[in-house]
């Protein structure tokens, strides 16, 4: 996980001088969803609406979603479902159109549900691949705009972040009712303008830094080391290498009895 002094800076001007050093810790991927080469050239040249335009636009509010309901408390994370130990893999900074559908391949193999943290501009773009998350059985929920450091925000951009996400998350069929902060940055305004939203901030017990591309084993060795009962592991679905480390994963988990759930998102 982060350092503590990432997690709950006392200003704005203290969290900008921050933000930097989580390149250095290995918070999360310093790219703003899959890499630059997964993009194609007409999703580059037609970006999607900003989200400061679309703060209160009621047609990305689905009418399925009541208010009451998803105002309503989320349920804490199980550590055991009829007995068995349970892990919930999450998977930040997608939808990738090289990597996630595969990915949802490998984890319909082993009966194996997660949850996806997309970023809005990604989904915006590539809407088709969250709606096959959704109906895979995934959970998803929002991991900002456009993965910015919300910790040096103010108030206003952050909502505009969290919310904007959430409401087209919720017009492709998904409650969202949960999010991950980029880079795993949080502090007193992100979670409050989050307790606005109703909003649940998820952050980890293990991050595999997969985003380094350093080896398939060493993803492995370290959702391994992290793999016990309630564990949330942190993968990326624009990392190809992922792919094999979550089957392999999820091979020695099935073996020790694991589920593989879905946050309650």
């Amino acid at each position: 996980m982060l350092p503590p002094l990432l997690v709950g800076a006392r200003s704005r001007g203290a969290a900008a001088a921050l933000a930097a050093a989580v390149f250095a810790l290995g918070g999360c991927s310093t790219t703003a969803g899959p890499s630059a080469g997964a993009q194609t050239a007409a999703t580059a040249t037609a970006r999607p609406t900003p989200p400061s335009l679309w703060i209160g636009n009621a047609p990305f509010f689905a009418s399925r979603w009541p208010r009451a309901f998803l105002d309503a408390p989320l349920p804490a994370p199980a550590k055991f479902i009829d007995g068995h130990p349970v892990v919930y893999l999450t998977f930040d900074d997608g939808p990738s159109p090289s990597e996630t559908l595969a990915l949802l391949h490998v984890l319909a193999r082993h009966h194996a549900k997660a949850t996806f943290f997309v970023i809005g501009e990604s989904a915006a773009a590539f809407p088709w691949i969250v709606r096959s998350e959704i109906a895979a059985g995934d959970t998803v929920g929002g991991h900002s705009w456009t993965h910015p450091h919300l910790i040096v925000l103010s108030r206003a951009a952050v909502t505009a972040q969290l919310s904007s996400t959430s409401q087209l998350i919720r017009s492709l069929g998904a409650p969202a009712r949960c999010f991950r902060p980029p880079y795993g940055q949080t502090d007193a305004l992100v979670a409050s303008v989050a307790a606005s939203l109703h909003l649940r901030q998820y952050l980890w017990t293990t991050i595999t830094n997969d985003f380094t591309r350093a080896s398939v084993s060493a993803d492995l060795t370290r959702a391994l080391e992290g793999l016990h009962p309630g564990a949330i592991l942190v993968f990326h679905d624009w990392v190809p290498q992922a792919l094999q480390a979550v089957d392999e994963l999820l091979s020695v988990a099935d073996a020790q009895g694991y589920v593989a759930a879905g946050l309650p998102c």
